[in-house]
């Protein structure tokens, strides 16, 4: 059964950083899956940098790309909110 968790709706206006994505997709690839059964990537740096709209670009490309695969978002900014 599917799962997906994204608290974000899907922006169509995101461009660029696509040179993150792309290591973002490679890093978390179904080639990975042959050696760990979990895959986790953190982005992280300042506020207001992008981070939230590349992983939401990687969300709804992997929803795309793997109707078999679960999405589960995890807010991270506060041990509270973790």
């Amino acid at each position: 059964m599917r799962v997906v968790l994204v608290p974000y709706t899907c922006n169509p206006d995101f461009v660029g950083r696509s040179d993150i994505l792309e290591k973002l997709k490679d890093q978390l690839s179904h080639r990975q899956l042959q050696t760990r059964w979990h895959l986790r990537a953190a982005l992280y740096g300042l506020g207001g940098i992008g981070k939230t709209q590349i992983a939401l670009a990687y969300a709804y490309w992997l929803q795309d790309e793997c109707p078999d695969v679960s999405v589960f978002w995890v807010h991270a900014s506060s041990a509270e909110r973790f």
